[in-house]
């Protein structure tokens, strides 16, 4: 039996529609070698070949010629391996997303697992809706204006003449409120460096990168670094692009949650380059 026939036949128990309706694809992602067998562990891609069949006809009518479909986590692990420290070995990258997230881990360039995270920025930003009476774009504006500062004391200090707190004093008490949705985003990370120590032999996490929306909220980076003790930081490739002229402010402003786009562009970069070569 082939590897591909071997994972046409287990990846029947994923994919919840006929694998006949599927475009199935995989990456390998590691080996663990026991005795004299090796077991080979792969990221299994799929998605309905009807959308894929979709989207080739939309960019087909654009005059569009499609020279590869590509999925995120190849996209984060090509934007991370350009522009991380060599000394990063191990990473672990949390795509903060307004309802769901995603944890990648890459491993000597390699990923070895990305996982749906039960957990989103609308965890917190429904705590401030529901606490201050207010819409979710208010609560979201509130929250990246002032992020999550854990470690500002709390104070109740009252201007006698408007009767509002004051400025200094609102990202304590919005920790506060925020704070249970926050122990929930520490428990899915917790959950994937439990995973990640256990399947790599007690190896450790070396780096983390918050990416997607959260990558933009005030003080998260410092607050997951408190929570675990690993050295966190935005995607930031501001010291490669910064010399192209044409590329806007907008997007050297907001990189976290350009990180997958940037990805799929190097992929055609790196080609490029290649053929050069």
């Amino acid at each position: 039996e082939t590897v591909e026939q071997a994972i046409l036949r287990e990846s029947k128990e994923y994919i919840p529609y006929p694998v006949e309706e599927a475009v199935i694809d995989y990456l390998p992602v590691s080996s663990v070698t026991g005795g004299s067998d090796e077991s080979k562990k792969i990221l299994l891609i799929f998605t309905k070949r009807s959308d894929v069949v979709n989207y080739l006809n939309i960019f087909k009518r654009v005059g569009f010629k499609v020279k590869a479909i590509d999925i995120g986590p190849n996209a984060i692990n090509r934007a991370i391996k350009k522009f991380k420290d060599p000394s990063e070995k191990r990473i672990l990258v949390v795509n903060i997303g307004d309802v769901n997230s995603f944890s990648t881990i890459l491993w000597d360039d390699m990923i070895l697992i990305d996982r749906k995270m039960g957990w989103g920025e609308n965890n917190i930003t429904e705590k401030v809706v529901s606490n201050l009476d207010i819409d979710i774009n208010e609560a979201r504006k509130f929250m990246h204006r002032y992020g999550v500062d854990w470690s500002s004391a709390p104070r109740i200090v009252i201007d006698d003449e408007t009767c509002v707190m004051q400025d200094e004093d609102i990202p304590a008490h919005l920790y506060e409120i925020v704070s249970p949705a926050m122990e929930e985003l520490n428990r899915e990370i917790e959950k994937i460096l439990i995973y990640c120590t256990s399947e790599m032999k007690g190896a450790m996490i070396d780096q983390i990168y918050i990416i997607g929306s959260g990558g933009l909220l005030k003080h998260l980076n410092a607050y997951v670094h408190k929570s675990f003790g690993i050295g966190v930081k935005p995607f930031d490739p501001d010291l490669i692009f910064s010399h192209v002229e044409t590329l806007k402010e907008t997007v050297k402003d907001n990189f976290p949650i350009f990180v997958i786009a940037i990805g799929l562009a190097l992929r055609g970069f790196d080609t490029q380059c290649a053929i050069m070569n």
